[in-house]
């Protein structure tokens, strides 16, 4: 697996102004932050949508980080 491309990369990508409007619609529903945080934005989630489960994908390069990731969410 190749590492993503670093910020300074994605921010030149050109994107067509729907490629912008799809990147912006996804990162509405991205869960940022401490645990706290992404609790609480989780917690709106199944609020607004009244879902009874969740299905979650970190989206980390590194493998060490993404099981950080996925400890601190099963908190």
């Amino acid at each position: 697996m190749l590492p993503p491309p670093g910020e300074e990369a994605a921010a030149a990508h050109p994107y067509t102004v729907e490629g912008r409007r799809t990147v912006e619609r996804i990162r509405q529903t991205y869960a940022l932050g401490s645990p706290e945080t992404v609790r609480a934005q989780l917690t709106e989630v199944v609020r607004r949508t009244d879902a009874d489960e969740l299905m979650l994908e970190t989206m980390v390069y590194d493998p060490k980080d993404r099981v950080r990731s996925h400890e601190l969410i099963a908190r």
